[in-house]
Order: structure tokens, then C-alpha cells, then sequence
């Protein structure tokens, strides 16, 4: 039984930070404004390298 829940756990996880990658990436490119820019910038990289399993 623990094994189903951590394995659920586990896809939940990935899930959200797939998806906050995604969401913060279209945000970047479609908008226009440099400010919010280099703050969807500096909240995408710790994202980008959790994906990549570096963090």
C-alpha cells in the first residue's frame, strides 16, 4: 500500500512542477513588459533545474 501512495506522490509532484514550468514559460514569452520578464525569469530557473533533476 505505501508503495501506490509515494508512486502517487511522486506523479503528483512532477505534474505541478511541470506545469508551473510551462505556466512561467508562456508568461515569458507573452509579455511585453522587461520587469515582469526578469521576474518570470528568475522563477523559472530553480523550476528548469528541478526538471532536470539538478536541484
Amino acid at each position: 500500500m505505501p508503495t501506490i501512495f509515494y508512486t502517487l506522490l511522486f506523479w503528483i509532484y512532477w505534474l505541478i512542477a511541470a506545469s508551473m514550468g510551462a505556466i512561467m514559460f508562456a508568461a515569458l514569452i507573452r509579455e511585453h513588459d522587461r520587469g515582469v520578464q526578469a521576474t518570470v525569469a528568475m522563477l523559472l530557473v530553480p523550476v528548469i533545474l528541478r526538471l532536470l533533476l539538478i536541484k
